[in-house]
């Protein structure tokens, strides 16, 4: 969809609200950029083109570059504020939680929750909480977290649901998706998700398909480790998730594509989507652009030592703690012990910072009994995992149905301080892909990049009017000075903010202004509705 203007050269003479003056705009798509002005009245972009006129608010852009605001199409701020949140005092937890400071500073305008099966599992509750404080520094849509709602119908036992439950399920699921939800969402390599069939899912997405609704999800495998009869598990789940699609006709989304400790070349996994899509199945995939995920130490072992949240009682005995260690050295064969960090644990201080090997030998122990002690904690540490190749993760970003995703959270410092650090992703991830792989090494182009964060989420998950920079369309815009762009955040200082975005607009509302922030939020819950998007007010 191209821009509207006022026509080149032309020029208008009204009074307004705020006017970008002189900025090179690219508008989200592969248009070339161009220089224009754009006027904003209220939350929408008006106008677009050679203007003048008096304006409350004008901000000069010229030499930097204009961009729509960024989409975080994988963002598990739900499950930071179901946790962590409490963990503040009432008057910290207005300023730090609701400016989303990480997110804006990198440019993000709005963020999707609901991912990889966890989560809030009533949008309604999710959204009445971030009502609640009263604006919110990014917009947020939210997809139904699968996996949770069925553990609230059948608890945690691991079997099928009955067949009471299942219509139980689907009800619940259908009532979700009508109240706005954009679809639904699985970690299928998480307990209790290992246990949906193939049959359940298709069935599930057939409902979801009816109302427009998108299947988001974390596949069942992401290593190239082979099974038993000699096949690749991660290309097994990869044709899981696009047979999903094909079978119920549903709109299919990878959720961060990646190939995870023992590597392959990703061009079987390229080859396998770009022949769905062929084939008219829409499958898309996003990625945050680093060689290290982060997760519970304990989600590195084979499901069947674990539950959805720790380690199985029967293997915490001292006997259960032996049979325990022979999954750990399996885990070990494939991840060094150095490229495990510790990054938060709550009851060793100490450990955080420092790799499985840094401990071992500190303490003179193996990596493996430091590795059980740690997952049979009630609360296992989170840590962080050097477990890809940097040149996959620059091949997956060269496709253009890769998207840009952080799988962070909203994640104010002075939580931080509490809980302990994470992944530099949680702050730098936009900034980072921009900075790294368009404008320094050049792996895509700054055209390609931008739009892998504004209109290609925003069409996949049908967020209307977002997305673009175009007259009617929402005023979710970032000025930007692609000179200074930076991500600062590192696994050393995970918590340092991005620098370049010197001016962010969220539906209207100042947020940045000379890269500093102002104190007022106009991001909102939002949801999609007969295929309009509403605000959820």
């Amino acid at each position: 969809m191209a821009h509207k203007t006022t026509g080149p050269g032309s020029s208008t003479v009204k009074d307004y609200r705020v006017l970008i003056k002189g900025g090179l705009i690219y508008d989200g798509t592969l248009n070339s950029p161009y220089k224009a002005d754009i006027r904003i009245n209220g939350e929408r972009i008006e106008a677009i083109g050679n203007l003048n006129g008096k304006a409350d608010v004008v901000i000069d852009a010229a030499g930097k570059i204009v961009t729509p605001g960024f989409i975080d199409c994988h963002n598990h701020s739900d499950f930071a504020w179901k946790t962590w949140h409490r963990l503040t005092p009432s008057t910290d937890f207005l300023t730090a939680w609701k400016g989303n400071y990480n997110n804006i500073y990198q440019g993000v305008t709005t963020i999707i929750t609901g991912h990889c099966g966890m989560g809030y599992t009533k949008m309604s509750e999710w959204f009445s909480t971030i009502e609640s404080i009263g604006g919110f520094g990014t917009n947020i849509y939210h997809l139904i977290p699968y996996d949770a709602l069925k553990s609230e119908i059948i608890g945690t036992d691991l079997r099928p649901a009955t067949s009471a439950e299942y219509e139980l399920i689907k009800k619940r699921v259908t009532e979700e998706i009508r109240q706005g939800a954009l679809g639904f969402s699985t970690g299928l390599d998480m307990p209790p998700a290992v246990y949906d069939t193939l049959n359940e899912l298709i069935d599930i997405a057939k409902v979801i398909n009816k109302y427009g609704g998108i299947y988001d999800t974390h596949i069942r495998s992401e290593s190239a480790e082979q099974t038993a009869d000699g096949k690749i598990r991660i290309v097994e789940a990869v044709k899981e998730a696009i047979d999903i699609g094909r079978m119920s006709g549903i709109s299919v989304q990878i959720s961060h594509i990646k190939v995870d400790r023992v590597l392959m070349n990703p061009q079987v996994i390229i080859d396998l989507i770009e022949d769905a899509r062929k084939h008219g199945i829409n499958v898309t995939a996003d990625q945050y652009p680093y060689d290290a995920g982060t997760q519970r130490i304990q989600f590195l072992l084979d499901t069947k030592y674990r539950t959805g949240e720790k380690v199985r009682d029967e293997f915490r005995s001292s006997d259960g703690r032996a049979v325990l260690k022979k999954g750990v050295e399996a885990v070990l064969s494939q991840v060094r012990p150095e490229s495990i960090k510790i990054v938060s644990c709550d009851t060793k201080i100490e450990y955080q910072g420092k790799s499985l090997t840094q401990i071992a030998e500190a303490e003179a122990r193996s990596p493996e009994d430091i590795f059980v002690e740690l997952a049979c904690q009630e609360i296992p540490p989170f840590c962080v995992f050097f477990t890809q190749d940097m040149n996959i993760v620059r091949q997956f970003m060269k496709c253009d149905w890769v998207f840009t995703g952080s799988d962070a959270v909203n994640l104010p410092r002075d939580v931080v301080k509490l809980v302990g650090k994470f992944h530099p992703r949680f702050y730098g991830t936009f900034s980072k892909k921009i900075r790294q792989f368009a404008l320094d090494e050049r792996v895509i182009d700054l055209l390609f990049a931008i739009r892998s964060m504004t209109s290609l989420p925003a069409d996949k998950f049908g967020l209307k009017n977002r997305g673009r920079i175009s007259e009617g369309y929402y005023a979710d815009i970032a000025v930007i000075d692609q000179n200074k762009l930076t991500d600062k955040s590192t696994y050393e200082n995970t918590t340092e903010y991005s620098e370049g975005v010197t001016d962010l607009i969220v539906n209207g509302t100042i947020e940045i202004r000379n890269s500093k922030t102002t104190g007022k939020w106009g991001g909102r819950p939002c949801k999609k509705e007969r295929g309009s998007e509403v605000a959820n007010s």
